[in-house]
């Protein structure tokens, strides 16, 4: 049980992170398309 509960804990953050890293991924992705298109 103590087991499965760490897993939980070690996941939690890496969702986050990831979750995280995505987003910036995309900002950063439509903001070089926007500055890309508009020259």
């Amino acid at each position: 049980v103590s087991l499965v509960n760490d897993i939980r804990k070690n996941r939690a953050p890496l969702f986050y992170w990831s979750l995280g890293a995505g987003f910036i991924t995309t900002v950063s992705v439509i903001t070089f398309g926007y500055f890309y298109y508009s020259y």
